[in-house]
């Protein structure tokens, strides 16, 4: 059990380190939050879902098939639109 709590406690300190390192690095927080939320929210909400759903469920009709890639394509130009924005605005604060 001893030998388990090593790599897990270095783990910890090495994420914690990460984060003090990155707070030091980025003066305005939520620019980077902004950013990483635009892509990882529109992937977690409307592009892996579908995308998983039509990978498991092989007897689906056709109907829910294209309307689970129309959910996958809105997701992807949400995605790259909040991004360009996320970038657009940290150029903006930092120029």
């Amino acid at each position: 059990q001893c030998s388990h709590r090593i790599p897990r406690e270095l783990f910890r300190a090495l994420v914690i380190t990460g984060c003090f390192g990155l707070s030091l690095l980025v003066p305005n927080v939520g620019l980077l939050a902004a950013f990483a939320g635009s892509f990882g929210g529109a992937s977690l909400a409307l592009i892996i879902p579908p995308l998983l759903d039509i990978y498991l469920s092989k007897s689906r009709p056709f109907y829910i098939v294209c309307f689970h890639y129309i959910i996958v394509i809105f997701g992807i130009i949400g995605a790259i639109c909040g991004t360009g924005l996320s970038i657009y605005d940290m150029v903006e604060a930092f120029a």
